[in-house]
């Protein structure tokens, strides 16, 4: 995986690949009861492995509240450049109809975590 530039822009997301081991991925499955597995859809949700779990959840946010959390986050500066944040708002009505489609689970994400930790885990 590619180190973050903060400067690349759409430009150096389009060269960027993650890295998903389906083989450790399918081993964990086997090894723990629960497991859970958060992921986007910027690389496309992969049905091999969509298809490994039971549930799927989609945790769905406006766009206002994407803006505010990413501009005013202080873990790191994804989605501060604006190409950035460009990329992630044309994104979420592919990524909200693709977890439609997928069947997931819609969790409204602006809700407390301990919230939504609890509807997913019940």
């Amino acid at each position: 995986m590619a180190e973050y530039n903060p400067n690349g822009g759409a430009e150096w997301w389009s060269h960027v690949h993650y890295a998903l081991d389906i083989g450790l991925l399918k081993q964990r499955l086997k090894e723990y009861r629960e497991l859970y597995f958060f992921f986007d859809d910027y690389q496309g949700l992969k049905e091999e492995v969509v298809s490994l779990f039971d549930k799927g959840y989609y945790l769905f946010i406006g766009e206002e509240l994407i803006k505010e959390r990413l501009l005013t986050r202080t873990s790191n500066n994804y989605g501060k450049n604006p190409e950035e944040l460009k990329m992630v708002l044309d994104n979420k009505p592919k990524a909200d109809r693709r977890a439609k489609e997928l069947g997931f689970t819609f969790i409204d994400a602006s809700l407390p975590a301990e919230e939504i930790i609890k509807i997913i885990t019940n």
